[in-house]
Order: structure tokens, then C-alpha cells, then sequence
């Protein structure tokens, strides 16, 4: 009895967990038609020009499913899951990987889920699967989900991929030859995936080349995974239209199981020799005594022209315009063609050979080896096109009004023409009238300036010959009513000193008593004093002016003169003297020629309360050697200046000049090998440790000193390798705190030692880049799922100076108690699945940079749901009916099993009872 109500409960917990399982199971998506789902894989990210669907062995591929939507969510899509493997297989070599009936599965990637959102999936196919794959052609398909070879359906659509342990590239010294010409092949055999030359080992590789006709015509073997060939082409070749030898290189072995093969093939073609004249072009014309450029290319017609270096060219001129004209034996040369095929000879039309009106002939004829071509062009000589060549001097810079400027010519005709008999002169001003305009026979003209004019004038000259040669030339002056010069002494003041302005008034057309003179003094703002110059009729005379107690930086001095109703001006300017004294100090007492000076400076006002100018224009110069500027701010620092290579030795001076102030300075020292110690050698193990904006630098004393203490290191950085600026000097300690650097700039360091002789060599060349950790990601959101937890969030606003390769995601069921739960590559979303219905979780989420890991995120929470229990499919009215008739029909079987336990117990306590009545009766029958 007890068997039977076990075996009745057990069925119904069975029926009843089967039911339960059914009803949690039917809840996958159908929004999208599965046979139509496209695929597409993540190309390689392989460097040198390797195609974006080659992969090596070893590597994951990785692909998106891209499902392909029916328009509606009733109907469903097609009646199936949107869950679909991915499954690779043979290319069937007929170079498409459509609806393919899959043979010897290589690879597969099961339950792919499309989004119901996207319609996306992503797959993975591991390196330790790939690792196994021969080289060869595959095709990856989309197939139903739970894809059994053999059983299930056909697959749906699919995209060809690669795979190559190796890969060969080649190419030949020319892009064509002709017969006899030696063709060199230089290959490279490298790994597809970082470029490093393959393993030799295991392999086995030869070359071979074939000629047109299919045969055999040159092989070997190769026993290096890079070098070269060399195979002759024989004279079989070289015909029209061109022919070719293709040329393949074989690699073949066996690695881990798998095959590995890897082939290189090109055309290699042959052809005819070409020769063609460039210039001169056909009936160019040339004259008499000019230069003519002959600029041949020699190529290799196969059938594009290629260039053809080595190749002998005869280039001969003919008298006259045909090929069977005498040849001009003095101009015949021999050239050997350049690099890139071409000749050029130059040479000078000899009018005594050249004749006047005649035409000639370029012929070129190149040969090589087995070949020859030759080609011919025609050209005339004339002087019928020829110009003059003309000069236009003046006798002055500029002109007053009222003098005479006087023109000269000097004109070149064509080799054995006429000289000039006409010559045209025209005088316009800067409005445009003409002024003058005068033919004559001489090469000299004088032109009278009018009195009343001021302004620029254009000379010009046009020049001709009886044959009809012509040339012309122009020049401009400018012409003025006068030229007041004017000066002040002294032209540097103290307070209350007293200056002198005189002028001297130079002019033709402003003489006499009847011109009078006006001055003003002005400061920057104002004029200060102005008034007449009595200067009794004289066109000189002067002022005196006195600098007031307080004076101004500045005063300027202008000088008006009037007269004869012309008016001319002129200023001068006079400065505060501001007393500074210039100090320097060389970094060593002699110098190497080649070497590079450090001049300290420091340039103070003798009077303390003074103030230095804002910025300071240094000109400096080892007297007798090449001179240069500097200009600045600060008003102490060094000054670099390096000795010519060619320098002499001996005693020299430094001489220093600041141009604000007026400071000079200058010092002595010796160009040559200095006497006694000499500099340190280079600081030794340059190091660099890059941090947040910053790089420590550490080094090692230098293996000499020099023969004197070492007093102090200097420290040069820049942004590019190579020239770094000056940057700091230290004393005598090994490590620096170079700080206030931007992350993720590369910055280059090299450090020299100094002792008192002067500073020593550069060391290596370092370089580092500071980076910290990135800041937090960003606009973190949690979006919950059946069982699962979706996280998004945007990039951090500053990943530190170097790129995120990596965000970690915290976990907890408690805000603030989240722990490591993973690690993703560099992407922005990570769903969380496996997860307990109504339970809150809390995520958080940083990145992680080449610097370590950066801050948290702001917190996010969700809690995930549990999906219907019962009905059709999910998300669809029938699948809530049938997911809620399976539950009512569980939650019946549970209620009947309850019942018949209920009842059991008290048919079992019952009999309990009657039991144990009969056993307390029993005794008492006995003793009656």
C-alpha cells in the first residue's frame, strides 16, 4: 500500500516538474525570418596590407548575426526561436557560400540569440579551435540552433573566409624586360599575423617559371624566408604583341596536424625595346647659338612602357630633314640610359654649323643585349622669333623736382643681327599721364622733371632693329619737392638735459628767404613745444630743447619747411637713457672648433628702482664668425652658440649686445684644445619611469669626469626625438622630477654632466610618456531582464593619456557592497545573466587603462523578473494563456497529491489506533 502511494506521488511530481520546466522553457523571441539572417565577420586587424579576411591559426573569429525582421510580431516571424549556431566548414570551391549542404564541420558556435530589439547576435569561434584549421578557403553559415551535421537542415547563408600561417610577397627589379635581360625576384615569406619571418623548419619551398608556351624554364630552391632569384630570358621573347613568363613561388609543410601552404605567382613580361626622342618635338625651331636639350626614354614595350635603364643610346644630328641626310659627325655621342630610362644631351647651336632658316634631324638609336629601337625627329633654326635683350639704367636713386634725370640703354641683339637703330622713351607718372614719349637713335635720353611735381615716375624704352629684332625695359623713381634731414644731439637724455635739433632743407625748387621753418617737439601723447626757426634766409638753422624734470620715454622732433607753396617734412627722435650693465660668463675657458658655447647672462639697471623692459633682442657673435639673435623675456639666462667646424684656433672674443638697453659685454677665451681637464663623457643608463603627469629621470655618473669634479648635470627635453630644448640645470644628484606634463604626450630626454671645465656629451636618447588612470564611465544604466541584468555606459570624459583596453564590472546585492565580477575588452555593454528573480542588484563599473584602474562609476541597480510560468510563446497573448493553463494545471496535480496525503495519514493514524486497541485487548483476554 505504501508502494503504491509513493509510485502516485512520484508520477505526479514528475508530471508536475515537467509541466513547470515546459512552462519557464517557452520564452525565446521570434521576431526575425532565420533563413534570411545575414553574417558577417570582424575583419583582422593585421597590419602590411594583409586582406581584412585572412586569419591565422590560433586566432578567435569573430562575426555578427544580423537578423532580418518580419514586419510584425503577430504573425510570428516564421513559427522558430531566434536562437541559431554558427558552424564553418570546406570552401566547395565554387566561390560562393550560399545555401550549402554542410559536409565535415571544422568549427561551430552554438545558441546564438538575436536581440530582440537589434535582430544582432555576436559569435565566437575560440583559437584553440582554429589553431587545428589547414590553410585554405572556409565559409562560415548561419544554421538552425542545436545544428547536428547530418541531421539538421540545410544551413542558411554563409561568407568565405581565410586562413594562412603565411603569407609570401615578391616582386621584381623591373616592371619589364626584353630578351637577354636577367630578371631578379626578391620574396619575403612572413607570418601572417605580425610579420615576423617564418620558421624554415618542416618546410619545404621552390620556385618556378614558366615561359609562354606552358614549359619549364627556370626553378630552385629556396632555403631562406627571404632573399632572392635570378633566371636569364633567352631570346624567344620580345615579339609583338608581348609575352610572359608567369613565375610562382611555393612554401608547403605540415604544422600541429594541419597543412600550411603558401604561394606567390606574377607575369613576368617580355618585350621590345622602345626609343623615343621627347624634345626637341617634331619642326621645333631654335635659333642660331641657342641651346638645344635632347631628352630621350628608352622603355620596354610589354605592352605598357616601362622604364628601362642600361640601355646604350646613339644620338646622332643629321644636315637636313630626312634619314638619309649627312650626318654632322662633331655632334654624334654615346649615353648610357639612367635609373628611370632616360638620356639628355645638351649642346650649342653653332651658328657656323647651324645655318639660318635650315632644317635638321635628332635620330636615336638605343640598344641592350638582344634588342634595338631607334626613333628620329626634325628641327628648324630661325631667328625670326628671336628678341632683344634690353637694359634701362638712371643716373640717381630718386630725384628732386625741377632736375634732370638721365636714361641709358644698353641693348643685346640676336648673334650676328644688327645693333638697335630706334629707341622709344616714355616718361608716365603714377596717375597714368604720359609725361614724355620721344623716338630717337641714341641709347641716351634726359628727361626734366617738372617743378611743380611729386610722386613716382616710370621710365621706359622700347628698342628696335632693320630686322625687326625688339626689346624693352622699365624703372621707376620716385621724385620729391625736397629732403629735410634732420638730427638731434644728444640722441640719448638724462632729466634736464639740454638737446640740440638742427635740419638742413635740400631741394631745387624751395631756395631763399622765401621758405620758412616750424618745428614741434612731441612726447608719446602730446606736443610739448613747438614754434619758428629763424633762420635769416639759410635752408639749415637749429633748436635747442630741454628735457623737463620728469621726462617722458621718448620725444619726437619734426621740422616743417614752407615755401613757393611746396611744404616738406622731417623727424627725428630722441630717448630716456636707461642705464643697465650686461654680465656673462662662459661655460668653459676654450672650446673645440665644431663645439657649442653656454653663455650665462644677466643684465641689472644700475639704478635699482629702474625697471628692466619686458623683452630683450640679444645679438651676439664670436668676432670674425657667423652673427645671431635671440630675443626674451627673462633678463638672465644662457645663450648657446656653436663654432664653426672650420673655425680657427687661437684667442677669440665673445662679444654680447642688447638692443633696448644698449648693454655690451664681452669676453675672452681660446678656440682650440684646452690645456689640463677636459669635459666629462656622458652621463651612463639614462632612465625613465613615466607617472601622472610627470617622468622621473635616473642616471649614472659619467665613466670620466674629465679630471675635475663633476659640479652639476643639465637636462634637455623636447616633444620630438632629436634637438631637444634646454631645460633645466641641476646640481650633482642622480634623479630628477621632471612635473607639470600633459598625459599622454611622448616627451624625449637627454642629460649631459658638467664639471668646471665646461659641460660634457649628450647621453642616449630616452623617452617616456606620462599616462594615470582613466577618469569614471560614464551615464552608467542598468536595465533589467528575465534572470539578467543589461549594463550600458559611455566612455570616461579622459582615458589618462593612454587608450582603455579593458572595463572591470562590480557587482553587489547591497548599494555600496559591489565586488569584482568581471573583466570585458573595450566595449560599453556587459549583460549579467544567471541571476535570481526579485533579488536588487547593484553594479558599478570602471576602466582600466595602461596606468591601472581608474574610478568607479556612479552606482546602478535592477531587478530582474522571472518570465510568465505558463501559455505560448513569449511576449505574445498565446504564450501567457498557455504559460498560465500549465500553472493552473501544476497547482491542481499539487492540491490532489495534498489531499491524498492528507487522507493516507489519517487512514494510517486510524489503523495506528485499531492496532493498538487490539494489543490492549489482547492481555486482558488472557487473563480472563
Amino acid at each position: 500500500m505504501k508502494s503504491g502511494i509513493l509510485s502516485v506521488l512520484l508520477a505526479i511530481w514528475m508530471t508536475s516538474t515537467m509541466l513547470m520546466s515546459l512552462a519557464l522553457n517557452v520564452r525565446a523571441d521570434d521576431r526575425y525570418i532565420n533563413n534570411q539572417t545575414q553574417i558577417a565577420l570582424t575583419p583582422n586587424n593585421y597590419l602590411g596590407g594583409v586582406p581584412a579576411d585572412w586569419y591565422a591559426p590560433g586566432d578567435a573569429i569573430t562575426g555578427t548575426l544580423i537578423g532580418r525582421p518580419a514586419g510584425g510580431l503577430s504573425p510570428p516571424a516564421d513559427g522558430l526561436e531566434d536562437t541559431l549556431d554558427v558552424v564553418a566548414a570546406d570552401d566547395d570551391g565554387l566561390g560562393g557560400c550560399d545555401a550549402f549542404l554542410l559536409v565535415d564541420v571544422r568549427l561551430q558556435a552554438n545558441n546564438i540569440v538575436l536581440d530582440p530589439s537589434s535582430g544582432l547576435g555576436t559569435f565566437s569561434f575560440l583559437g584553440t579551435s582554429t589553431q587545428f584549421l589547414s590553410d585554405g578557403y572556409y565559409c562560415a553559415w548561419v544554421a538552425p540552433g542545436d545544428y547536428i551535421e547530418g541531421v539538421s537542415p540545410a544551413a542558411y547563408r554563409g561568407v568565405r573566409f581565410q586562413v594562412h600561417e603565411y603569407r609570401i610577397q615578391a616582386t621584381t627589379d623591373r616592371g619589364g624586360y626584353i630578351p637577354g635581360n636577367t630578371a631578379k625576384v626578391f620574396y619575403t615569406v612572413s607570418r601572417t599575423k605580425d610579420g615576423s619571418p617564418m620558421t624554415m623548419s618542416g618546410y619545404w619551398s621552390n620556385w618556378l617559371v614558366q615561359s609562354s608556351d606552358g614549359l619549364t624554364y627556370a626553378y630552385g630552391n629556396l632555403i631562406q624566408s627571404a632573399g632572392q632569384f635570378n633566371f636569364t630570358i633567352g631570346n624567344i621573347g620580345g615579339v609583338n604583341p608581348a609575352v610572359v613568363y608567369p613565375a610562382t613561388i611555393w612554401f608547403n609543410g605540415t604544422s600541429g596536424g594541419a597543412i600550411r601552404t603558401a604561394t606567390w605567382s606574377q607575369n613576368v613580361r617580355v618585350g621590345n625595346l622602345a626609343c623615343n626622342i621627347l624634345s626637341p618635338t617634331a619642326a621645333a625651331t631654335y635659333a642660331p647659338g641657342a641651346v638645344l636639350e635632347v631628352d630621350v626614354a628608352v622603355d620596354t614595350s610589354t605592352p605598357t612602357n616601362y622604364d628601362y635603364p642600361g640601355a646604350a643610346v646613339l644620338i646622332k644630328i643629321l644636315d637636313g630633314g630626312t634619314l638619309t641626310s649627312p650626318e654632322i659627325t662633331a655632334y654624334t655621342k654615346t649615353f648610357v640610359s639612367d635609373g628611370v630610362g632616360n638620356v639628355r644631351y645638351a649642346f650649342v647651336l653653332d651658328p657656323a654649323v647651324f645655318l639660318d632658316g635650315k632644317m635638321y634631324t635628332v635620330t636615336a638609336n638605343a640598344t641592350s643585349i638582344l634588342k634595338f629601337a631607334s626613333d628620329w625627329t626634325p628641327f628648324n633654326v630661325r631667328t625670326s622669333l628671336e628678341t632683344m635683350s634690353v637694359r634701362l639704367t638712371l643716373d640717381k636713386t630718386s630725384y628732386y623736382s625741377d632736375e634732370s634725370a638721365v636714361l641709358t640703354v644698353a641693348a643685346q641683339p640676336p648673334p650676328w643681327h644688327s645693333q638697335p637703330s630706334t629707341y622709344l622713351y616714355s616718361v608716365t607718372s603714377s596717375s597714368g599721364g604720359t609725361l614724355a614719349r620721344e623716338l630717337s637713335s641714341s641709347p641716351t635720353f634726359t628727361f626734366h622733371i617738372p617743378s611743380d611735381f611729386q610722386g613716382t615716375l616710370t621710365f621706359r624704352a622700347d628698342v628696335y632693329n632693320v630686322e625687326g629684332d625688339y626689346g624693352w625695359d622699365s624703372e621707376q623713381r620716385t621724385a620729391y619737392f625736397g629732403v629735410l634731414i634732420v638730427n638731434v644731439d644728444p640722441s640719448q637724455y638724462h632729466a634736464n638735459d639740454q638737446l640740440t635739433v638742427s635740419f638742413e632743407l635740400e631741394s631745387t625748387v624751395m631756395t631763399g628767404p622765401t621758405t620758412s621753418f616750424y618745428y614741434t617737439a612731441s612726447d608719446a601723447a602730446r606736443i610739448v613745444k613747438q614754434g619758428l626757426v629763424d633762420t635769416g634766409g639759410a635752408l639749415q638753422g637749429s633748436f635747442l630743447f630741454t628735457i623737463p624734470n620728469a621726462p617722458a620715454t621718448t620725444y619726437m622732433f619734426t621740422v616743417l619747411a614752407s615755401g613757393n607753396g611746396h611744404i616738406v617734412s622731417g623727424s627725428v627722435g630722441a630717448t630716456l637713457i636707461q642705464d643697465f650693465i650686461l654680465s656673462i660668463s662662459l661655460d668653459k675657458e676654450s672650446y673645440l672648433p665644431g663645439e657649442t658655447m653656454v653663455v650665462a647672462y644677466s643684465i641689472v639697471p644700475m639704478d635699482p628702482a629702474a625697471p628692466l623692459p619686458r623683452l630683450f633682442l640679444f645679438g651676439y657673435e664670436v668676432i670674425g664668425l657667423p652673427f645671431m639673435d635671440w630675443q626674451t623675456s627673462e633678463a638672465s639666462g644662457v645663450l648657446d652658440y656653436a663654432i664653426p667646424q672650420d673655425a680657427n684656433e687661437g684667442n677669440a672674443i665673445f662679444e654680447v649686445q642688447e638692443s633696448y638697453t644698449g648693454a655690451i659685454a664681452l669676453e675672452v677665451f681660446l678656440i682650440g684644445s684646452p690645456p689640463g681637464p677636459t669635459v666629462p663623457s656622458a652621463p651612463q643608463n639614462l632612465q625613465v619611469t613615466p607617472g601622472n603627469g610627470q617622468v622621473d629621470l635616473t642616471w649614472t655618473a659619467p665613466v670620466s669626469d674629465g679630471g675635475n669634479p663633476i659640479i652639476a648635470y643639465r637636462i634637455y627635453r623636447g616633444t620630438a626625438s632629436g634637438g631637444e630644448p634646454f631645460l633645466v640645470e641641476i646640481g650633482n644628484v642622480l634623479t630628477y622630477a621632471d612635473t607639470g606634463l600633459i598625459n599622454g604626450q611622448p616627451y624625449y630626454y637627454v642629460l649631459t654632466a658638467r664639471n668646471s671645465v665646461g659641460e660634457g656629451a649628450n647621453s642616449t636618447e630616452v623617452t617616456a610618456t606620462p599616462v594615470t588612470v582613466p577618469l569614471q564611465p560614464l551615464t552608467l544604466q542598468a536595465t533589467a531582464g528575465y534572470h539578467l541584468v543589461t549594463l550600458t555606459w559611455a566612455a570616461p570624459s579622459s582615458d589618462g593619456g593612454s587608450a582603455i583596453t579593458s572595463y572591470r564590472i562590480y557587482r553587489g546585492t547591497s548599494g555600496g557592497s559591489e565586488t569584482l565580477l568581471a573583466s570585458v575588452g573595450n566595449t560599453s555593454s556587459f549583460t549579467d545573466t544567471g541571476l535570481s528573480a526579485g533579488q536588487a542588484y547593484y553594479y558599478k563599473v570602471a576602466a582600466v587603462n595602461a596606468a591601472g584602474e581608474g574610478a568607479m562609476s556612479s552606482e546602478a541597480s535592477a531587478t530582474p523578473s522571472a518570465p510568465p510560468s505558463e501559455g505560448g510563446t513569449a511576449g505574445t497573448p498565446a504564450n501567457e494563456f498557455v504559460s498560465l493553463v500549465l500553472m493552473v494545471l501544476a497547482i491542481i496535480f499539487l492540491a490532489i497529491a495534498a489531499v491524498l496525503m492528507f487522507v493516507n495519514l489519517r487512514k494510517m493514524k486510524q489503523h495506528t489506533k485499531e492496532i493498538q486497541t487490539e494489543e490492549k485487548r489482547e492481555p486482558e483476554e488472557q487473563q480472563k
